[in-house]
């Protein structure tokens, strides 16, 4: 398959008191009248206007830089990002203030770094004031992100408080458009509480007021009384963070869909040609997972070369293979650490040195699987860890000419206390979003896939690879169970994915689980709902919801029911039929994408759920329902928002693409498609043509 790849360059204008960097899918501004606070944030494709409802504050009390009409400003450029550098005095309403403040904005085509200090000489102030976000909404991007320990999704936030500053916060609209907060690396200056290793000192409030959404951001508001927080003779306090501001990338329709080899031997060249027919496009080896005999012939991230002899004869083999019929061969590598046996480990002290310290005085920590398999010990990315992470994966995609890697999971902000990386304790944003950066300045073209885990987003890291998996593990919920998590994948809306089953094992109904396989927590048939019927149910829900679903499944010599790899590939109810469902629908070049915004479309039913695709010609709409039996007579037309865009009285003819059931459909002149019967968990593909 051929990669569409667009990339942006960051610019700076300026404008009488206006100062603008423009990345190509968003400009934000910033206003010398209010001190150079972040005034506005525009995006360029999707939803019009402002997201911000007023500047951006900081400061303590009610003296804040947005009352600073006079800041000194200095705006530096190099060739991949733009510095702007604002300084001036917190101000109240009139004026008054003595504390002066600096703060810096990096932009990149990722999103920005933000640093801010104050100064304070001998003045002293209570601490719990100290308001390092002020930040209030337009209505429009209501659907409030918060992560803690696990990120949060609000669909319609009320008034919340968090005791505690959070390690990400944000507010994104329906179609994916936003911003995110990602807290610094620096923890101490985050209300850091030694007694808990937390940043409990903090807190976060979100409160709707007069039709915009206002979230506060205090690091010290919950310092016990009398708790110092300045170190002797210091006279600032420094923070960082991290600013996302979600892109948009111009991809085709549903991009990669992908098999997974696990263990040995390779597929051959007859399996890797039904693959390719069926649809597959990418061929992803995994690491260290090799579940039928245990033995070392299997990709051992860490190891250069990665396989003995003919193992390392067969991989080539397989690549070359595959790029005869344009499939792309990726690797895995786990950025956290390695496998013990890897390189890293040979001098005894690179383990102690580069680890990720969970506590002070902690050993190296491991990560291991439910039968005692050990994958990999954990990094951290502020060490010579990522220097040595960089070579290692620059020389495996470029001496067996892959196509990119996947990155199994980054390092979020959780801290490290190894005294020797940075101050501890810190986090390891930096030192993720540095690794992907010289990535991508090395490895131009190249495929970046990233596993960001569960709920977890990060736009920072979205605006640079080519692809984000989400929410594995939702698979085994059923739609309803989703909400309002489409919104947390649609925040990476042209690279997103979602795992439409239970874990990456997908066996015939009935069957008993092979052993060695810890990932399957139930016996397939045994359950009240069957594994075919949870892929059915989910990922038709996923696919019209703007989720792009990220198909893969393990090539295991592990049949789960089946005689041969051949039974699997070709049973007609099982997990490979999808894969030809969405080969129907890759054949289409589309135009434009609408299933990210739910206001599109009405069905008359809160259980008929519909989305569009613009292709040449007229339209494509994918159309499921979810309730428990076959809903009759429904019509799938434009609300009134999307009339002018997507206008029913213009749709001349109606046809049922290839899909999974036969169906009956009527077009009703100005209103839309009348169809007779909609089974539930199904999808109906359904090609609308234009004048």
């Amino acid at each position: 398959m051929a990669k569409e790849m667009e990339t942006h360059y960051v610019k700076v204008t300026e404008a009488k008191h206006l100062v603008t960097v423009d990345n190509g899918s968003w400009a934000a501004t910033h206003d010398l009248k209010h001190g150079g606070a972040l005034s506005s944030v525009t995006f360029h494709k999707g939803r019009n206007g402002n997201l911000l409802a007023s500047p951006l504050e900081m400061g303590i009390g009610p003296f804040r830089d947005v009352h600073e009409s006079q800041p000194t400003v200095e705006i530096h450029r190099n060739e991949e990002t733009i510095t702007l550098l604002f300084s001036g005095v917190l101000r109240d309403a009139s004026g008054a203030g003595t504390i002066r403040y600096a703060q810096g904005w990096v932009y990149g085509d990722y999103g920005a770094s933000r640093s801010q200090q104050l100064y304070f000489d001998d003045e002293r102030f209570d601490v719990r004031e100290l308001a390092l976000g002020n930040l209030r909404v337009a209505p429009a991007y209501r659907h409030a992100l918060i992560g803690t320990d696990k990120q949060r999704w609000y669909d319609k936030p009320g008034e919340s408080d968090v005791a505690r500053v959070p390690l990400t916060f944000g507010f994104f609209a329906g179609t994916g458009e936003g911003l995110q907060f990602i807290r610094g690396d620096d923890m101490r200056a985050w209300g850091y509480d030694e007694a808990t290793f937390d940043t409990t000192f903090g807190h976060y409030r979100i409160v709707s007021e007069g039709g915009t959404i206002c979230a506060e951001l205090s690091p010290y508001k919950n310092l016990p009384a009398g708790r110092e927080v300045l170190e002797p003779k210091q006279e600032c306090l420094s923070f960082d963070s991290f600013v996302g501001i979600t892109n948009y990338k111009r991809r085709p329709y549903l991009p990669f869909t992908e098999i997974v080899m696990a263990s040995q031997p390779f597929p051959s060249d007859a399996e890797i040609k039904a693959f390719h027919d069926m649809g597959v496009n990418v061929l992803r080896i995994h690491e260290a997972a090799n579940y039928v005999n245990r033995t070392g012939d299997c990709w051992l991230d860490g190891v250069f070369p990665p396989y003995p002899g003919a193992q390392l004869t067969e991989m080539k083999r397989m690549i070359k293979t595959a790029h005869l019929y344009g499939m792309k061969v990726l690797p895995y590598f786990m950025p956290q650490g390695v496998h013990p046996l890897s390189e890293a480990f040979r001098d005894g002290s690179n383990a102690r040195d580069w680890q990720l310290q969970g506590w002070p005085d902690s050993f190296p920590r491991f990560s291991a699987l439910g039968d005692g398999q050990v994958w990999e010990t954990y990094f951290c990315l502020q060490s010579p860890w990522r220097d040595w992470l960089f070579r290692h994966v620059v020389k495996i995609v470029e001496e067996y000419d892959f196509d990119g890697f996947y990155f199994d999971g980054l390092p979020d902000a959780s801290a490290c206390f190894h005294p020797g990386h940075a101050r501890s304790p810190h986090g390891c944003e930096g030192g993720s979003l540095r690794l992907l950066l010289d990535l991508r300045r090395r490895l131009p073209g190249k495929l970046f896939f990233h596993h960001q885990q569960s709920t977890g987003i990060n736009v920072l890291h979205a605006n640079i690879v080519d692809h984000i998996i989400n929410l594995e593990e939702r698979g085994l919920d059923m739609p309803e169970e989703l909400r309002p998590l489409p919104f947390g994948v649609t925040v990476q809306r042209a690279c997103a994915s979602v795992g439409p089953v239970p874990q990456p094992f997908l066996a015939k109904d009935g069957e008993a689980e092979a052993p060695g396989l810890v990932m399957i927590k139930y016996k397939p048939g045994r359950e009240p709902t069957t594994t075919r019927a949870i892929a059915r149910r989910g990922l038709p829900y996923a696919i019209v919801h703007g989720v792009l679903p990220y198909l893969y499944t393990f090539m295991e010599q592990l049949l789960l029911g089946y005689r041969t790899s051949r039974d699997r590939l070709e049973d007609r109810e099982g997990f490979y039929y999808f894969y030809r469902l969405l080969r129907n629908l890759r054949a289409y070049e589309v135009l434009n994408y609408y299933a990210p915004d739910e206001r599109a479309f009405d069905t008359g039913s809160a259980d008929a759920h519909v989305a569009a695709l613009c292709i040449d010609g007229g339209w494509i709409l994918l159309i499921t329902s979810t309730h428990e039996t076959t809903l009759r007579n429904v019509v799938v037309q434009p609300t009134a928002e999307y009339d002018q865009v997507i206008r029913a009285d213009q749709w001349k003819r109606v046809d049922a693409l290839p899909s999974t059931y036969d169906v009956r459909l009527t077009l009703e002149k100005g209103k839309g498609v009348r169809i007779e019967c909609l089974p539930p968990n199904e999808l109906l593909i359904v090609k609308v043509g234009a004048m």
